[in-house]
């Protein structure tokens, strides 16, 4: 009678660990973290883009408001300006009218010539009157020195600048702020790519020296996340 004989399968082995590498856990955690150096990348490239964009509509509005001082200024100058030669015709037609009605009033001037010199005096006078009202207070008040036009000139554009914001320091302060903090997080989102690499290369190293890697990689990833909360997020 023919014998028959049957050999049993060999249970399936496990996967054995490979030799001084991380175990199947320690890769888990390693690729958990792997993951979050590479959100921690994401969120500090969207927060640099975000930066960038508010620092370009800083300079913008700086050069909006430096073009909008500039226009006031011009325009102070020229309505100074215009103050200085009006007040000059000012002074001149009143030193003619002063100079008329002392003519009408000095004895032995003939009749005719009183009566055409105090016309010519209530002329000039009136003109000089009228013509004021377009001379700038101050340059009225002050005079025609140099230090009086850039002592009005100065209270001018003190007073265009407290009526509206002309000034655009903050913005151009804001611009310098966030082009360097999109700088800082461009940075971190570098240093988060490698702190993945180097857990990455924890993940596949089949020798002890994986250990290393992954505690410079953890290291890494802990003060880039501090770091990114201090710089992506503080004030």
């Amino acid at each position: 009678m023919a014998s028959t004989t049957t050999t049993d399968e060999a249970p399936a082995q496990p996967e054995p660990r490979r030799s001084g590498g991380p175990g199947s856990r320690t890769r888990l955690v390693i690729a958990i973290l792997i993951a979050v150096a590479s959100v921690l990348a994401g969120i500090a490239t969207w927060r640099s883009d975000s930066d960038n964009r508010a620092a370009i509509d800083a300079i913008n509005a700086a050069d909006v408001q430096d073009r909008e001082r500039q226009g006031a200024i011009d325009e102070i100058d020229a309505n100074l300006n215009d103050s200085r030669i009006t007040l000059v015709r000012v002074r001149v037609d009143e030193r003619r009218a002063r100079a008329l009605a002392a003519t009408a009033r000095a004895k032995g001037t003939p009749p005719a010539t009183r009566r055409r010199a105090a016309a010519l005096a209530a002329g000039y006078q009136a003109m000089a009157t009228v013509i004021r009202e377009r001379i700038e207070p101050d340059v009225l008040a002050n005079g025609l020195t140099q230090a009086a036009f850039a002592k009005a000139r100065a209270l001018l554009i003190e007073t265009a600048e407290a009526r509206r914001d002309l000034d655009p320091k903050p913005e151009l302060a804001d611009n310098a702020r966030l082009n360097q903090r999109a700088d800082d997080l461009r940075e971190l989102g570098v240093a988060a790519l490698i702190v993945a690499l180097l857990l990455t290369c924890a993940e596949v190293l089949a020798s002890g020296w994986y250990r290393l890697f992954l505690a410079v990689g953890v290291a890494g990833l802990v003060v880039s996340a501090i770091l990114m909360l201090n710089v992506g997020f503080g004030t």
